[in-house]
């Protein structure tokens, strides 16, 4: 039991237990709760007078009345599931419609970005000068693909907040199909454009090349959905957001 619920004042034990019940459910909105934590005041004032009339002290009646009902801190985080699979929006077709939706787009940005920077890539492969502009913008586009999956991510948690996780996953092995695909359908535009570095080698050695780089992006892609899930899904957050 909490050791919250050793104050000695019996009158305060019913209200202590209160508090520990109520710490799980920070999430849930004070109007949805307050019906719950009064049922359970109801009832433990009940059961401490039924003890009182069995002629149990005021302090011993409370206590076990208190002890009687159970673990308030499992009480509350078992409530606070409950209440939230009931009332809050999400599932996992929603969750995979959205995190889908959102690394197609991304996807799509960043391969039209990639075939109008085809010059500058093939200066950075055969080492020709590359201006600080053009770095700059080359860095700007790689950090846009960075942060737009984590905001994909965090849309799809925020939308769909259950099971959010698994969808990503999902999502980002639909990613992975897809951008092997692209592989395949760019293949001779990709032996071209890296012939200087991978001079000799065949299209399917520099497909096996490029599929190896896309499986450690499409990893990096995979974490990043679920860090951007996760923290979206924080209940400090939520609650930040809807205050």
């Amino acid at each position: 039991m909490n050791s919250q619920l050793n104050t000695p004042n019996p009158e305060d034990r019913i209200a202590d237990y209160l508090d520990c019940v109520a710490k799980p459910m920070k999430a849930i909105p004070e109007e949805a709760k307050q019906p719950f934590l009064q049922e359970i005041k109801t009832h433990a004032q009940t059961l401490a007078d039924q003890y009182r009339d069995e002629g149990r002290d005021d302090d011993a009646a409370v206590r076990d009345a208190l002890r009687m009902i159970g673990d308030p801190a499992a009480m509350g985080k078992s409530w606070a599931k409950s209440w939230l699979r009931a009332n809050e929006p999400g599932s996992f077709w929603g969750a995979f419609v959205i995190g889908t939706g959102m690394l197609t787009a991304i996807h799509i940005i960043n391969y039209l970005i990639f075939l109008g920077m085809a010059p500058i890539r093939a200066g950075l492969v055969t080492g020709s000068p590359v201006s600080f502009w053009t770095a700059l913008i080359f860095g700007f586009w790689y950090l846009w693909g960075q942060a737009a999956v984590v905001m994909a991510g965090a849309i799809c948690g925020w939308r769909q907040p259950r099971r959010a996780t698994a969808a990503l996953l999902w999502t980002c092995a639909l990613g992975a199909l897809w951008e092997l695909v692209g592989l395949c359908m760019n293949a001779n535009a990709l032996k071209t454009a890296m012939m200087a570095q991978h001079a000799g080698h065949s299209t399917a050695a520099l497909l096996l090349f490029l599929a190896r780089i896309s499986i450690l992006s499409l990893i990096t892609t995979g974490g990043l959905c679920v860090l951007g899930s996760s923290i979206s899904r924080s209940r400090r957050i939520r609650r930040l957001l809807r205050a």
